[in-house]
C-alpha cells in the first residue's frame, strides 16, 4: 500500500490514539490518552484532503457509541512515507 498523508492521517489516529495494546503502539508515539481516557475511540468524520504534500482530516474522540467528548483536524505532512510533521487543531 502506498504510504500517503490519505493513509498516514487517519492510520494515526487508528493505531497510535485507539490502540489499547502498549506493545503495540510502540514505535508510534508516547501517549497518555488512553490511561487517561480509557474506551476512547476516534473517528475520522470528514474525508482526507491532500494539497502539495498537506494533509488535514477531521476527527471525533468518545467512548464508543455515545457523543464524542472532543473534536478537531489534524494537519500532517509526510517525508519518506512517513509523517513527518502534525498539527492538531482541537474544537
Amino acid at each position: 500500500m502506498e504510504r500517503n498523508l490519505a493513509y498516514l492521517l487517519p492510520e494515526n489516529l487508528y493505531r497510535v490514539f485507539n490502540e489499547t495494546d502498549l506493545d503495540k503502539r510502540k514505535g508510534a508515539i508516547a501517549d497518555a490518552l488512553q490511561r487517561q481516557f480509557p474506551g476512547s475511540v476516534f473517528k475520522v468524520t470528514s474525508p482526507i484532503q491532500e494539497n502539495f504534500g498537506v494533509g488535514r482530516v477531521s476527527w471525533e474522540d468518545g467512548p464508543l457509541g455515545r457523543a464524542a467528548i472532543a473534536k478537531g483536524i489534524d494537519v500532517g505532512r509526510m517525508k519518506d512515507g512517513k509523517l513527518f510533521t502534525l498539527y492538531v487543531f482541537i474544537d
